[in-house]
């Protein structure tokens, strides 16, 4: 694979773009319908594998989209100065909400992150008119 931050967010949304169709188009028409859990249960009986298939493109894009939004955080930390931190923004809300869901893992959480601190440039840049 490329070196290049671009490609490789590119390389990853084309992949998400294959997969997540399936995931939210394809399988949920052909298992679920909608007011009937009957014919629901029944559906997901005789397509076993579709389910299964199903679960596992949950799980599939959920780590493509973690590793796409590392590629932009590098694509968009090559842009700009001062150097975005890790754990500004969303990368610090998302940690957060992990902390939330899942308190087990609470404590391993705080040691990925030393310092929580706010993105805050260290100087304003303005346009003169």
């Amino acid at each position: 694979m490329s070196n290049n931050p671009g490609r490789v967010a590119g390389f990853w949304y084309l992949l998400l773009s294959v997969i997540a169709p399936m995931r939210l188009m394809y399988i949920p028409s052909k298992l679920f319908v909608r007011g009937n859990a009957t014919a629901t249960v029944n559906n997901i009986a005789v397509h076993e594998w579709l389910f299964r298939f199903g679960i596992v493109g949950d799980l599939v894009c959920a780590v493509i989209l973690i590793f796409l939004v590392m590629a932009f955080y590098r694509l968009f930390n090559m842009m700009v100065n001062p150097k975005i931190p890790m754990d500004a923004g969303d990368f610090a809300l998302m940690r957060g909400i992990a902390k939330q869901r899942y308190p087990p893992f609470a404590p391993s959480l705080d040691r990925i992150a030393i310092v929580q601190r706010p993105f805050v440039p260290a100087r304003a840049v303005g346009v003169e008119a």
